[in-house]
């Protein structure tokens, strides 16, 4: 994959300093291909209420394919995410939920799954037929996670869910399907530390914002395998050397 740093500067650029991304929270992504680079913009529809309020989930009717390959690499087929995630939100649904093929419980359209019991988190394993994205890397390797099997009717035994992605980043969820979750301590103690770990703020005085966190989260560069994510659009262009290094890796992994 040949990626001129020049190129890439002087498109992140342009897009940085349109007027549309001067005010209020903002996502910029690049599409790099192996004959495309594109950088485009949009809003981040991720809003102060969401955390405040927590997601509302349900079960798509579109089954997860955990024996393809495809499904566990990160590409450009969003196809079934994107209509179940339009009809979801028909119905006043934030997130759709996928199983696979044996009615085990996968992912969400754009989000990995956790659940917690009695204080311990469990999230549905890569092999029920996920894309084990960034923010499930960092939950996992931080806390002490079960990977396992779960099926729709286990949900009523934990005590809360939540759902990671990196422009996200963790979202309590109040219900899914029929069932409201009893509890989010779990899942506002991860975002505490999220902040903690991002932003090297203290979590105890983070308490009072931690819906506003995620607005520094609006800038994400994804491939064609991989993605790779920075943090604050005013650095952008200071990490752009980095972000060069990091491809290569990120293809690779």
């Amino acid at each position: 994959l040949e990626l001129s740093k020049k190129e890439l500067e002087e498109k992140v650029g342009q897009a940085l300093d349109a007027p549309f991304m001067k005010n209020g929270r903002k996502v910029l992504k690049i599409t790099v291909s192996e004959k495309n680079l594109l950088v485009t913009t949009r809003e981040n529809t991720y809003g102060e209420n969401h955390y405040k309020n927590g997601f509302t989930a349900d079960y798509s009717c579109v089954r997860r394919n955990e024996t393809s390959p495809f499904t566990y690499h990160k590409t450009l087929n969003y196809g079934d995410c994107l209509r179940e995630k339009h009809l979801a939100h028909e119905r006043g649904i934030d997130e759709p939920i996928f199983l696979n093929t044996k009615d085990i419980l996968a992912e969400g359209a754009t989000t990995n799954v956790f659940f917690v019991k009695n204080g311990t988190i469990f999230t549905p394993s890569v092999q029920c037929g996920i894309l084990p994205g960034i923010l499930r890397q960092y939950i996992c390797e931080r806390n002490p996670v079960q990977e396992t099997e779960i099926y729709p009717e286990e949900i009523e035994i934990y005590d809360e869910m939540f759902l990671t992605n990196s422009l996200l980043g963790i979202m309590p969820v109040v219900s899914l399907g029929a069932h409201r979750f009893s509890s989010r301590s779990v899942s506002q103690r991860l975002m505490e530390e999220y902040a903690l770990h991002m932003h090297g703020k203290d979590p105890a005085a983070m308490r009072g914002i931690m819906p506003k966190l995620q607005d520094a989260l609006n800038f994400k560069l994804t491939t064609n395998l991989g993605i790779h994510y920075i943090r604050d659009a005013k650095y952008a262009k200071s990490k752009l050397g980095d972000m060069e290094k990091s491809i290569p890796s990120k293809l690779g992994e």
